[in-house]
């Protein structure tokens, strides 16, 4: 999932590291509330285009499949992986 960000965001990371850094982070947030506030944070700013929005908001239909604050209540063994 953090690769994929990666590749979807990489163009922020000059203009607004902090933002980009808030995405690359979001799959490892371990609080469902701040991952809640980060992702309202990111979708609220004006540095990401409409086409990213979209892909952001078409990977949260799944979040339970890769937010670390999703699968706490899932029994992973210790690995996690989204590859």
């Amino acid at each position: 999932m953090q690769k994929n960000l990666l590749s979807h965001f990489c163009k922020i990371k000059k203009d607004n590291p902090e933002l980009f850094n808030k995405i690359i982070k979001l799959p490892f947030i371990t609080s469902t509330e701040k991952f809640e506030r980060t992702y309202k944070e990111i979708l609220e700013s004006n540095v990401i285009s409409k086409k990213q929005i979209d892909y952001l908001n078409s990977k949260l239909e799944n979040k339970e499949m890769w937010g670390k604050c999703f699968l706490k209540e899932t029994f992973l063994g210790g690995v996690s992986t989204t590859s």
